[in-house]
């Protein structure tokens, strides 16, 4: 039914360096440019202090980032709060938070402004909750590349705007590595007899971390990036009434993680692991390899001891089979900002997002590892060079068509979910039966 990806070979670092190029001009120009900007902000403080001063009164300020509102939203609020001395910044946020934001949005309690998983939202959820940017923030929105997730396929009005974009790669402890004589597998045997090893100290070799269903996410991306044609892929399933099958690379990737979950390598019981467990043990030296978000690792070291620095972690393309490589990976739009079209404080509400996706998205970014998508705007972590610099072949990640999207939410198929299940016992038939029957059920009412 599928064909493997034959992309070019690109890497990521290539990829960031596309990102930001449409930024690149004239030094001179540039600097004349600059020096305009300062003479403007030198005559007009007052005027724009006197329009912070009109702008108070209290937002909610919901993220699915619980982390970081514990470390680095304090002090980044308190910069905001400086800028906006009248304007109160309540924040919220939920372990379960897509479900949780959706039955806010079913209950008409919005918050103002807002993290969003795009992929997992159809258009119909921008035209009745969020606001569109384009004549809000028209400058802010041309700053932007790679955020075609969030122009609706229709009006073509831009509701969000992406943090940034992200990758999924094989982490690993550079310290228990170099301890143990190991280096970084290039191959999927390679990978379970290093994880063998590693999990023979006591340690564990490959976290699965599957308490959280969404942490299988890297495999069934894989299997996306894979697919010889997306768009044409999604089409030709949408009009199937039985479109998982387990020859695909979808059905390969699912039977490569019950391969893992069998070979001993994952942590005894990978779908009671906790994911804050699993972060404090990376970092406390308990854990050797992971294939994850490429995001992920830069929260190692503060959830450790303080032993685990930032350069201790490595990052290489996932080998998922024996081939050598280079492999194939996805890249994909991180979470995006969103501004409800229902706030009852839309003034504060539109000064705290540009300020966010302003003058806060280099230093966001940095905390999360993300690749920028502001032009002009670049991250420097240590693991994330070293992925961008190795073989491997990447594919950009597409929209869902909205007829595939539409039939995935009627039928309740999460692809996260269902390769848990497979983790748990399901067969792989059993489990891929029940997903195409649940399809045809939707496709049918």
């Amino acid at each position: 039914m599928f064909k493997k990806a034959t992309s070019i070979v690109i890497a990521s670092a290539l990829v960031i360096s596309l990102l930001s190029a449409c930024a690149q001009g004239n030094n001179s120009t540039e600097t004349t440019a600059k020096a305009t900007e300062t003479k403007q902000a030198t005559t007009t403080t007052a005027a724009v202090t006197e329009t912070q001063k009109k702008i108070g009164g209290e937002i909610l300020f919901m993220t699915y980032r619980d982390d970081l509102l514990n470390t680095n939203y304090p002090k980044w609020l308190e910069a905001f709060k400086a800028k906006y001395p009248d304007v109160k910044v309540n924040t919220a946020t939920s372990k379960s938070y897509d479900q949780d934001l959706k039955i806010r949005m079913s209950s008409n309690d919005m918050p103002d402004v807002f993290t969003l998983g795009t992929y997992n939202y159809a258009d119909s959820y921008k035209e009745q909750y969020m606001l569109p940017l384009d004549e809000v923030f028209p400058e802010l929105v041309g700053q932007w590349v790679g955020n075609d997730c969030n122009v609706h396929q229709v009006d073509k009005k831009t509701y969000g705007l992406i943090f940034g974009s992200t990758s999924f790669g094989l982490a690993y402890n550079k310290k228990i590595f170099s301890e143990m004589g190991l280096t970084p597998p290039k191959t999927l045997d390679e990978l379970i007899a290093t994880g063998k090893k590693i999990k023979a100290t006591g340690k564990i070799g490959l976290a699965g971390c599957l308490k959280a269903a969404w942490v299988s996410t890297p495999y069934w991306r894989v299997a996306q990036a894979r697919l010889d044609d997306q768009k044409a892929t999604f089409d030709k399933m949408t009009a199937s009434d039985a479109p998982f099958s387990v020859e695909s690379t979808y059905g390969e990737m699912a039977a490569l993680l019950e391969k893992l979950s069998k070979s001993g390598i994952m942590e005894d019981d990978p779908l009671s692991y906790e994911w804050e467990t699993y972060l404090r043990d990376f970092g406390n030296g308990k854990v050797g390899m992971s294939f994850i978000y490429s995001s992920t690792p830069v929260n190692y070291p503060g959830r450790g001891d303080g032993a685990l620095k930032l350069e201790d972690i490595g990052l290489v393309p996932f080998p998922y089979d024996n081939s050598g490589g280079p492999y194939t990976t996805l890249l994909m739009p991180d979470h995006s900002l969103i501004l409800s079209n229902s706030s009852k404080n839309p003034e504060a509400a539109k000064a705290f997002y540009k300020w966010h996706m302003d003058e806060l998205i280099a230093d966001y970014d940095l905390a999360t590892a993300t690749i920028s998508a502001k032009k002009g705007t670049t991250t420097s972590i240590p693991y994330l060079e070293q992925f961008g610099n190795s073989e491997k072949k990447t594919v950009v990640s597409i929209t869902y068509p909205t007829d595939f999207k539409a039939l995935l939410d009627k039928a309740q198929i999460n692809f996260s979910q269902q390769f848990a299940n497979i983790v748990g016992g399901t067969s792989l038939k059993d489990e891929f039966d029940k997903m195409n029957a649940a399809w045809k059920k939707a496709k049918a009412n």
